[in-house]
């Protein structure tokens, strides 16, 4: 078994948008955790994949950093105490651009 989490974003040709804040939230992931990254282009762009498994936006629109952090407190993986400050971190960055 791997040490660290999987995280596999799936984005469009051209990222921007949701795209965009998924890749940011894995590389956040990358450093954070050492989690292995993957990016692919696929039409069911943006999503995000923990192990493998999909995160799904409670809203059907935008996940968020509560949301991630659950998938990965999901996998069983040693998390830092910080992580979701980090999510969310990414998270209000993102939000705080579009204004």
């Amino acid at each position: 078994m791997s040490t660290s989490p999987i995280i596999t974003v799936v984005t469009k040709e051209t990222p921007g948008g949701r795209c965009q804040l998924y890749l940011s939230y894995a590389a956040a992931l990358a450093t954070a955790l050492m989690a292995e990254v993957k990016s692919i282009v696929g039409p069911e762009a943006p999503a995000l994949f923990v192990n493998g498994s999909a995160v799904v936006p409670e809203d059907g629109v935008i996940l968020t950093a509560d949301e991630i952090h659950v998938a990965l407190m999901e996998t069983g993986f040693q998390l830092p105490q910080n992580i979701f400050e980090i999510l969310e971190g990414v998270e209000e960055e993102f939000m705080t651009g579009l204004a």
